[in-house]
């Protein structure tokens, strides 16, 4: 879920995940597999609304892929 690598989970994080999801921006630095915060070994759409539920509404912390 720290998709800039910056050790906070925050805005700055689920719209970096939003370009990178929907309008082709690059994959964060290491692996795309960082955006699975579901821990489905999926990036999509399911993860942005996992983020958006853990910043804004208490949700659980991202889990990850458990490769």
């Amino acid at each position: 879920g720290d998709i800039n690598y910056d050790y906070n989970i925050d805005l700055t994080d689920l719209i970096g995940m939003v370009n990178y999801v929907f309008k082709g921006a690059e994959p964060p630095e290491g692996s795309p597999l960082v955006c699975d915060v579901s821990g489905n070994c999926k990036v999509d759409i399911a993860d942005i609304v996992y983020l958006v539920n853990h910043i804004f509404k208490g949700g659980p912390l991202p889990v990850g892929c458990p490769i």
